[in-house]
This record gives structure tokens, C-alpha cells and sequence, in this order.
């Protein structure tokens, strides 16, 4: 999948937290701060999430892993909205859950053992990118 498909997917999957005066990406910079605060993470210094510094990726990823993404604040019983694939932001090698909290404590809890689509927004800022090298 390109880039401009995987964008389309992702503000698919985001439309449900979208407020009414907010654009796709004002509402993925706002759930991505609340996740910052979500890991007790500060959100100084880091950038705007943007088409020119966040490159999207598609991958395959187990329950499992997606349970080790849960904070006690993303513990529920409520059923999933969707179906789409899970959005997680990665800023230098930590990964951030946006979006697929309901669906993974529902997998979580029906032990299920399979493999589920997630696209991640990873940042990709010159500072970052050193990281990598």
C-alpha cells in the first residue's frame, strides 16, 4: 500500500475521535498528546505530526504485542466501534497506541491468538532519524 492510501486508512479509523472543528491531522497531533500524557511521557520539544515528517507503515502485528501496548487507562470492557487496523505512533524505538484500545482488550479477553493489521505514523524528524542510523 502507498503512502496516500495508508493516510486514507488511517483518518478512517481516527473520523470516530474526530471534533467537529478539527481536520484529520489537528485530531491525530491531539490523540497523539493525549498518548504522551497516557505513558507519562512529556510532550516538550516533540513536533506536529505531519504528512512531510511521519512516514506510515503497514504491519502484521500478534495479540500479544499489541497487549504490551496497554496502559492501566486503556483497560476496558466496552465493546469495539470498528474493525480497521490499530494506529500506533513510534518517536524514537517507543511505540504509542492512538487508536484500537477497545479491540485489543476485546482480542485480550477472547484469547485470541492471531495477527492484526496496524498501521504506524513513524516519526521521522531529522532528530529522529539520526537515532536510526
Amino acid at each position: 500500500m502507498n503512502q496516500q492510501e495508508l493516510w486514507k486508512q488511517l483518518y478512517e479509523v481516527i473520523t470516530y475521535h474526530r471534533k467537529s472543528d478539527h481536520g484529520y491531522l489537528k485530531t491525530l497531533n491531539r490523540l497523539f498528546r493525549e498518548a504522551l500524557r497516557r505513558y507519562e511521557d512529556s510532550e516538550v520539544g516533540v513536533p506536529a505530526l505531519s504528512a512531510e515528517n511521519v512516514h506510515l507503515l503497514q504491519e502484521e502485528w500478534s495479540t500479544e504485542r499489541l497487549v504490551a501496548l496497554l496502559t492501566p487507562d486503556h483497560c476496558t470492557t466496552k465493546k469495539p466501534h470498528g474493525s480497521g487496523p490499530v494506529i500506533v505512533v513510534r518517536r524514537e524505538r517507543r511505540e504509542y497506541l492512538i487508536d484500537g484500545r477497545k479491540r485489543i482488550n476485546s482480542w485480550r479477553r477472547n484469547d485470541d491468538r492471531g495477527s492484526h493489521c496496524v498501521i504506524i505514523a513513524q516519526l521521522t524528524t531529522f532528530a529522529d532519524t539520526d537515532k536510526f542510523r
